[in-house]
């Protein structure tokens, strides 16, 4: 077909390809799109079990996934191998996902050919560079790069906007393509007895009924911080009867803060428990914010998700790049302060009913960004 557009979509972690995927699906769709699954790699375990639920394979994988690797590696062979396969393809458009350092390697390589970037998820700050870090310098670097400025909010695109970005690019208000990712999936979840009967079955000491869910990652928090907050942990099940539901992060470092201050923990001592398990695959992840009282984490996913079943979240970073959720009172701000974490969790697990009203509507998204994107991609 003579006006057939080639679209590269990259993702090389499991956050975005939980965002990218639905792209890619819409994309394939279309007669007049030739689109390309590229995955950087570093995430390859994380990233399987995704592609088999939606019967979806890169076309093309670098595979650098390599344990505890530098940010410095990581960006250096990223742009080595992308420069390569962006002269063989061609594409019209290259499009990358929020702020991870691949997706900065790959828009400056499409930049440096000359080709269209198109951001995902653009418009998202805290002001400080280094919170989150890298990922604050990352999403500023590609916006200074990108054609297309795909913002999943109004204040996202603000934010832009009060930056005066090139004249030779454009902003658009789409919605979080992630939002698209969690309906598809939590409708098969609820359609599926045999995806809720594996979760039970996992987690068979789990109180279904009156948990939290916890993740943490973030390299900013790395050590004392993470540290503060595993002990507010200890103390919030001292004083309540809840478990703590804490599918743990593979880095080393995060592996290490677990093993310092939970080595003496023995849940006979507590009115509640920490129940620590290897990381989720995002169907179970999905189950497990559905189920779930509220959330601690430093994630920024799931400070956009959460809201999609009116779930509070107390986020552990002192910033957030995603503030409407704090303003729409699902989010609150409670860094790695110990006693911050423990009276605001203690707040939550005593408030039987959190809304009063009907439940807010998310703000990140409906769940049709996917569409809208592949649109704005055709006409452009």
């Amino acid at each position: 077909m003579t006006n057939q557009k080639t679209i590269m979509f990259v993702f090389g972690t499991r956050p975005e390809l939980i965002k990218v995927m639905p792209l890619i699906i819409e994309a394939r769709k279309n007669p007049n799109i030739k689109a390309i699954a590229c995955s950087t790699g570093q995430h390859k375990d994380m990233l399987n079990n995704l592609y088999a639920f939606f019967d979806i394979q890169p076309d093309i994988d670098f595979k650098l996934m390599k344990p505890n690797q530098s940010l410095l590696n990581l960006h250096a062979e990223t742009m080595n191998a992308m420069h390569l396969v962006l002269l063989d393809h061609k594409p019209d458009w290259v499009v990358v996902q929020g702020d991870t350092t691949s997706a900065h390697a790959a828009a400056m390589s499409a930049f440096y050919q000359k080709i269209p970037v198109a951001h995902v998820e653009a418009g998202l700050r805290t002001y400080d560079i280094h919170s989150p870090f890298p990922e604050e310098m990352n999403r500023r670097a590609i916006g200074l790069v990108a054609k297309a400025h795909l913002c999943p909010t109004l204040d996202a695109s603000l934010n832009l906007k009060n930056e005066l970005i090139d004249l030779s690019s454009f902003v658009e208000v789409t919605g979080n393509t992630g939002i698209d990712t969690l309906k598809i999936v939590s409708a098969k979840i609820d359609s599926s007895e045999n995806l809720q009967k594996s979760f039970a079955d996992k987690f068979t000491n789990l109180d279904i009924r009156n948990f939290i869910l916890v993740t943490m990652h973030r390299r900013e928090n790395f050590g004392k911080a993470q540290q503060n907050v595993l002990k507010a942990f200890l103390e919030i099940i001292h004083k309540r009867q809840i478990d703590i539901l804490f599918p743990m992060h593979p880095n080393p470092n995060v592996r290490k803060s677990i093993d310092e201050v939970l080595k003496d923990y023995k849940p006979e001592d507590y009115k509640g428990r920490i129940i620590l398990t290897d990381p989720l695959d995002y169907i179970e992840m999905v189950y497990a914010m559905k189920k779930c009282r509220f959330l601690m984490t430093d994630s920024g996913g799931l400070q956009e998700e959460a809201p999609t079943f009116g779930k509070k979240l107390l986020v552990l970073r002192n910033s957030t790049e995603r503030p409407e959720g704090v303003n729409a009172g699902f989010s609150e701000l409670v860094g790695t302060d110990y006693d911050k974490i423990i009276s605001s969790a203690i707040s939550l697990i005593d408030t039987p009913q959190y809304w009063t009203g009907a439940v807010p509507a998310n703000p990140y998204g409906d769940g049709t960004s996917s569409q809208k994107i592949i649109d704005i991609l055709l006409k452009n």
